[in-house]
């Protein structure tokens, strides 16, 4: 993990502009985009480096580390692997409500001091109305017949796809035959859920330009949706239907004034999202995007996989296109605060 080396150029920009603050080639975390953020934890105006260590392949381990300068201060074990950690306030000009948020699989794990504080769910989705009538109709079987309902699952399985079936289905239908009857009975009248899935998670400005200031929670799901959350309640303040599962947000502006999320997915759509008005696509991105960031005029910086680093502005506008000589793996933007200074740091990991 390093900032600009003296020897990079990108697109002609002085290096001697670039300050190296750590270099460390055996440091041994295994991230991903995303799983990084800058905080000051403890409130005392110092920020920490957080970071989601996924582990080794030998060992599925995946802990949440916090270094103070170059040293490790505490870590937390998770379940499942985080897709995203981000730092915010929860109130205005209060340092000691800083919090940590932690996306793990459907759920929003909450640090506050680095201990936990609270957990958020997401909302099941909803069955698809003719799974929903099939599973109903075998609980109300009283000898059911689990040729006929393996039969109406697979056909329904053929025709929307693994993508819109509930685990219940999935599971049913990859069960050994023999297997199959124990399983249904156990199932049949049990309401039929399905859960939710994070793919993204960050942060915008709710109300104040002051600092600190307080935040709301940027969620992306694997069903296309994007949920903003009140930093205070955490419960669902807007909720955005798109088509499609981001990825990557890049935040800009306060999200109850002018606020803008600018919107990555998978397959390399880019759009638009202001508060009140659906989202806005862009043009399509030549290469599945790595990484997303604000600049300072409004714009955005995209990283994507063939090593191209795009500039948009304000107005969809290209107004740089870089390519880079290594593979850019992380790229973020912060204002970072060190006693009276405030100053911007961009720093890649490749």
């Amino acid at each position: 993990m390093h900032g600009l080396r003296a020897d990079h150029n990108i697109g002609g920009l002085g290096t001697s502009r670039w300050l190296e603050a750590l270099w460390e080639p055996a440091a041994r975390l295994y991230t991903l985009p995303n799983a990084l953020d800058m905080l000051d934890v403890s409130g005392d105006g110092d920020a920490r480096l957080v970071c989601a260590d996924l582990g080794t392949l030998n060992v599925n381990s995946p802990k949440i580390r916090v270094y103070k300068g170059g040293d490790q201060i505490t870590e937390h074990n998770m379940v499942d692997p985080p897709c995203g950690v981000v730092g915010f306030y929860t109130e205005n000009g209060e340092p000691q409500s800083s919090v940590l948020a932690v996306g793990v699989g459907s759920s929003v794990y909450i640090f506050k001091n680095m201990r936990p504080y609270f957990k958020y769910c997401l909302p099941h989705i909803d069955v698809h109305p003719k799974e929903r009538e099939i599973w109903h109709k075998a609980g109300l079987d009283e000898e059911l017949n689990v040729l006929t309902l393996a039969d109406e699952l697979d056909l329904l399985l053929k025709e929307l796809g693994a993508g819109f079936i509930s685990p219940r289905t999935l599971k049913f239908l990859s069960m050994d035959p023999n297997l199959r009857v124990s399983f249904a009975e156990q199932y049949k009248r049990i309401p039929l859920i399905k859960s939710n899935a994070l793919t993204a998670i960050s942060v915008i400005r709710r109300d104040s330009w002051n600092d600190p200031a307080s935040s709301c929670l940027v969620l992306g799901t694997e069903f296309g949706e994007v949920l903003i959350l009140d930093p205070r309640t955490f419960s669902v303040m807007d909720k955005h239907l798109l088509q499609w599962p981001p990825v990557a947000f890049a935040c800009t502006g306060l999200w109850t004034g002018d606020g803008r999320i600018l919107i990555v997915g998978r397959d390399g759509k880019i759009g638009v999202i202001k508060r009140g008005s659906p989202v806005k696509l862009w043009e399509k991105l030549p290469s599945p995007a790595v990484a997303v960031s604000p600049l300072n005029n409004e714009g955005i910086a995209v990283t994507i996989m063939d090593g191209t680093l795009i500039g948009f502005s304000s107005k969809v506008r290209i107004i740089f296109l870089n390519k880079l000589q290594q593979i850019i793996i992380y790229e973020s933007y912060r204002e970072l605060k060190y006693g009276t200074f405030v100053f911007p740091v961009r720093f890649w990991i490749r």
